[in-house]
This record gives C-alpha cells, structure tokens and sequence, in this order.
C-alpha cells in the first residue's frame, strides 16, 4: 500500500491515508471523500511540483501506479 499526505483545502487539515497502487484516482477520491466527510463533483486529486516535474491535476481513470506515486508522508 501506499501512505499518502493528503491536504483537505475545504477544511485546512491533512490526514495521512493509505491506498493500493492500483487504485484509480476516482476510486482515491470516493475514499478521500468518505474517510474525510467531504468533497463534492468537483473533487480532485492535484499533485504539486516534487523533483523536477510540474505539478497537475491527476486523471480520474488512471492509477496511483500510473504516476508513479510513492510514500510521501514527510
């Protein structure tokens, strides 16, 4: 599994949350919403700029493993 740190905007507070890699970012955002008791339709996963790659808002049809995401509970 993957330990991510993900950032409520809506709230201010960030929780770390656990995913398998081969999760959809749809799946990742239906979990986010229920661990979380947010978020609405416009819901997304937005992933900001880490060693060299721009930062970009993540598709909803593909996977964690897809882009490649690691542990990133620092």
């Amino acid at each position: 599994s993957i330990q991510l740190k993900i950032m409520v905007v809506a709230t201010g507070v960030a929780k770390v949350l656990r995913f398998a890699p081969d999760m959809t970012v749809h799946e990742v955002i239906k979990e986010i919403k229920i661990k979380t008791e947010t978020g609405g339709a416009d819901f997304g996963l937005y992933q900001p700029p880490l060693n060299g790659k721009k930062a970009r808002w993540l598709q909803k049809q593909r996977t964690l493993k897809y882009y490649d995401i690691a542990n990133n509970v620092r």
